[in-house]
C-alpha cells in the first residue's frame, strides 16, 4: 500500500480522503470489500476502479458534514505543470486566451523523472509565468504503472494552494478532452482521462459546488500545432516515457544509429518521441531522417502490438498512433508498400 504524505496539507477533509482511498487503491484488492470510513461521495472514483479491474468494492459511509470551500472566481488559473509538451502547450493557450497564469508543480510525484522539476523550472522562465514548487512523499509501493489516482493527488495540491494563497480556484490540467477510458490503459493514462475527472470534480463539489478541472487540448496534435515553431520550449520540455537513468544512453544510441540530433530529454525510441519526430518532420520543423523516421513508425508497431491491438496495416499503426492523414507523411507511398511482419516492418521499394 502507498501512502500520501503531504508537505503543504490539503485544504478540506474531504481531500483527505481522497489521499486515503489513493492508499488503499493502491494495492490489488480479491474479492469483496467495504470501506466505511469514507464519504460516500468517493464512490463514484471507486466505480471506475470497479470497472477496469473487476472488482466490487463498496463504500458504506454516508455523506460527512464537511465544511464548505469559497469559491474564488477571477481571471487567475493555476495550471498542474510537469514541464512536458502539453502542459507548456495548455499555458500558452490558457495565457492567449486572457487568464492570469499560475503554475503549480508537484516535486517527487514522478520518482522515474527525477529531474523533471527542472525542465519544469526552464520552460516556466521561457513562458515568464510564475511557478510554485510543492512537495510530496510516498511510503510503500503501488500496483499499477502508473496510478490511476496519481493526478487527484496533483489536483488537491493546486487546489489548497490556490486557497490558501488567496490566487483563485479555477485549476487546469494539460489533459485531452477527448481522452476517454475506454480509449486508454487503465494502468497508464487512466488519470489524464475525462471520466476520472468527473468522479473528482463530484466529490471536490461537496465542498466547493460550482468547481471542476479545466482541460483546453483537444489531443497531441493541437499540442504539436502550438510548439511547432517554438523549438526553445521544444528544448526544454520532458516530452519521453523513458525513465531518467536510460534516457541518455538510449539517446547516444539513437544519435550513433542515425546521426540525429534530438531535443533535450529525449530518448528517441518511446512512442511519445517517435510521434513528436514524425509530426515535426513532415511538417518540416526538423530534419527529415528517412531511416530515423522508419524506426520510429517500426516502434509505434511495437508499442501497439504490446497493448495487444490486433494490427492489420501500416495504414492503422498511422491511425493509432497521430493526428493528420497519411497522406501527408514525407514516405507516404512506401508505407503503401510495407509490409508487417511479427515484430518488425517490411520495407518494398
Amino acid at each position: 500500500m502507498q501512502r500520501v504524505e503531504r508537505v503543504n496539507p490539503n485544504i478540506s477533509p474531504i481531500m483527505d480522503d481522497i489521499d486515503r482511498l489513493y492508499a488503499v487503491l493502491s494495492e490489488e484488492q480479491e474479492n469483496t470489500l467495504v470501506y466505511p470510513q469514507f464519504d460516500s461521495s468517493l464512490q463514484g472514483i471507486v466505480d471506475l476502479f470497479n470497472r477496469w479491474t473487476r472488482s466490487e468494492w463498496q463504500i458504506s459511509g454516508v455523506a460527512e458534514n464537511y465544511p464548505s470551500v469559497d469559491s474564488i472566481e477571477n481571471n487567475n488559473l493555476i495550471l498542474a505543470f510537469s514541464g512536458g509538451k502539453d502542459s507548456i502547450a495548455s499555458a500558452i493557450k490558457w495565457k492567449n486566451a486572457g487568464y492570469n497564469v499560475y503554475l503549480y508543480h508537484m516535486r517527487h510525484i514522478n520518482p522515474s523523472f527525477a529531474d523533471e522539476w527542472k525542465c519544469a523550472k526552464r520552460s516556466a522562465e521561457l513562458l515568464d509565468m510564475p511557478i510554485f514548487f510543492d512537495d510530496i512523499k510516498f511510503s510503500g509501493h503501488h500496483m499499477y504503472m502508473e496510478h490511476p489516482m496519481k493526478n487527484m493527488i496533483i489536483a488537491n495540491g493546486a487546489l489548497s494552494y490556490g486557497i490558501r494563497e488567496g490566487i483563485t480556484t479555477n485549476i487546469a490540467f494539460g489533459n485531452y478532452t477527448s481522452s476517454m477510458l475506454i480509449d486508454n490503459p487503465f494502468d497508464r493514462c487512466a488519470g489524464d482521462c475525462m471520466d476520472m475527472w468527473d468522479s473528482y470534480n463530484a466529490v471536490i463539489q461537496r465542498v466547493l459546488p460550482r468547481f471542476r478541472i479545466w482541460a483546453n487540448l483537444e489531443n497531441m496534435g493541437e499540442t504539436l500545432g502550438l510548439l511547432a515553431d517554438r523549438t526553445d520550449l521544444l528544448n526544454s520540455s520532458l516530452s519521453c516515457l523513458c525513465r531518467h537513468s536510460l534516457r541518455d544512453y538510449r539517446r547516444s544510441w539513437v544519435k550513433s544509429k542515425f546521426g540525429i540530433d534530438l531535443f533535450q530529454n529525449r530518448c528517441g525510441s518511446c512512442y511519445k518521441c517517435c510521434v513528436e519526430y514524425i509530426y515535426l518532420a513532415d511538417k518540416n520543423k526538423v530534419p527529415f531522417n528517412e531511416a530515423y523516421y522508419k524506426y520510429c513508425l517500426g516502434q509505434l508497431y511495437k508499442v501497439a502490438q504490446s497493448e495487444g491491438v490486433f494490427v492489420v496495416s501500416l495504414y492503422h499503426v498511422w491511425d493509432l498512433f497521430t493526428f493528420y492523414p497519411v497522406t501527408e507523411s514525407k514516405i507516404y507511398e512506401q508505407i503503401t508498400k510495407a509490409r508487417l511482419m511479427i515484430r518488425s516492418i517490411k520495407w518494398v521499394k
